[in-house]
């Protein structure tokens, strides 16, 4: 999908692979090769097991910020990844209803 991840105005691609979310930043004439931003929202066991097609994963600016981080539906509930700008930067805050939960904890099926 496509998303703002840095802030620039311009809209990166991200995708969700099996060991997590790969970001392809825009050059505005080109992109950068992916490089992963998030162990995480992925379907590899240690990138949280989620399915495509049933665990729905997407993008927000979620806090206002102009910056779009992860917003993930999994079988134990919301999960929110709110975006830094740069690789590794989708998981400065974890949460899932009231809570808040570990990056090692961030996992889909339920």
């Amino acid at each position: 999908m496509m998303a703002d991840v840095n802030g620039d105005g311009l809209q990166d691609v991200v995708g969700f692979a099996g060991s997590g979310v790969n970001v392809s930043l825009s050059t505005g004439t080109g992109f950068t090769e992916p490089s992963l931003w998030a162990a995480a929202y992925g379907s590899n066991a240690n990138a949280g097991s989620w399915i495509n097609g049933q665990h729905p994963r997407m993008m927000a600016d979620v806090n206002g910020d102009g910056l779009q981080g992860v917003v993930g539906f999994g079988g134990g509930g919301t999960f929110v990844s709110i975006a830094e700008g740069s690789p590794g930067g989708l998981v400065s805050e974890i949460m899932t209803g009231l809570g808040s939960v570990s990056l090692n904890n961030l996992q889909a099926p339920h």
